[in-house]
């Protein structure tokens, strides 16, 4: 945390695959969005976690704890795909490719903002820090364009189609020397395309839809059940456990009441109320 008190950002992604309850929250959204997954941000008081940005995906921002002053631009790119994001991977955003502002808040504890896919945004933690979490419902996956991709390279993977595993003509980059080459390429190419769009189907785009659905909550599901591993080992703390104080914070140790046909517990440490020995 030496780095978070220096003024930098915790950002932890798929926090849902590490958190239980995060995980049942992306689940039961689940039930009516395709696929929702979540990251978590702690800003530091007056900081920002991140420089102006678009996504490819719908977010929904819930606010855990402290302030968060967020603004929100225009879509340079309406309905982005992945590679149509703006301000990512260290890039900077001038105000013109902003676009004019849209919506300024102040988010507190308890609110939710929701942030339209290709909105350009940027936010930045009040007086007290801030906590929040991004839910994410990754749109851009579920576009007919996404879909249909992934329909015509699974339909392409077929052994009957194999010789369009082959490298297109090097002179392609330089384009046609003559009439007849073009002729050629223009001719396998429509082979390709009519080979790609033959077995496509509403079914068969449902059906690889789903698949792939299906194997983001295959891996959701069998992160909350490592999970729940983890959580049922931490509370299996006992009297008997060693456990390791930290300067600056006050802990208590509850027990249970002794009873006639229990013996008490011995240890050091100071016996208050309820059984309760605080150090």
């Amino acid at each position: 945390m030496r780095a978070y008190l220096d003024g930098a950002s915790v950002v932890l992604n798929h926090v849902d695959k590490q958190s239980p309850s995060i995980n049942l929250l992306c689940q039961a959204l689940g039930h009516h969005f395709p696929h929702a997954f979540a990251n978590m941000y702690l800003t530091p008081p007056n900081s920002q976690a991140v420089h102006p940005h678009s996504d490819d995906r719908d977010v929904l921002l819930l606010q855990v704890w402290g302030k968060k002053a967020w603004k929100i631009y225009s879509s340079p790119q309406r309905l982005p795909y992945s590679d149509e994001q703006v301000g990512k991977d260290g890039v900077r955003l001038t105000s013109e490719e902003m676009g004019p502002l849209t919506l300024e808040c102040v988010v507190e504890q308890g609110d939710v903002l929701y942030i339209p896919r290709g909105f350009v945004h940027e936010a930045r933690a009040q007086a007290t820090g801030s906590l929040h979490l991004t839910i994410a419902i990754p749109t851009q996956d579920f576009t007919w364009a996404g879909v249909l991709l992934d329909a015509i390279k699974q339909h392409l993977r077929a052994p009957q189609h194999a010789r369009f595993r082959h490298c297109v003509p090097l002179g392609l980059r330089a384009g046609a020397s003559s009439e007849e080459e073009e002729k050629q390429w223009s001719a396998e190419l429509s082979q390709v395309m009519t080979a790609a769009l033959a077995d496509v189907s509403l079914d068969s785009v449902h059906q690889i839809f789903q698949n792939r659905m299906m194997q983001h909550d295959k891996q959701q599901r069998a992160a909350m059940s490592r999970g729940n591993a983890r959580v049922r080992y931490k509370e299996g703390v006992l009297l008997s456990s060693h456990l390791r104080g930290v300067r600056g914070i006050r802990y208590a140790l509850l027990q249970p009441q002794p009873s006639a046909n229990r013996p008490t517990s011995s240890g050091e440490g100071r016996e208050g109320e309820h059984g309760r020995k605080d150090w």
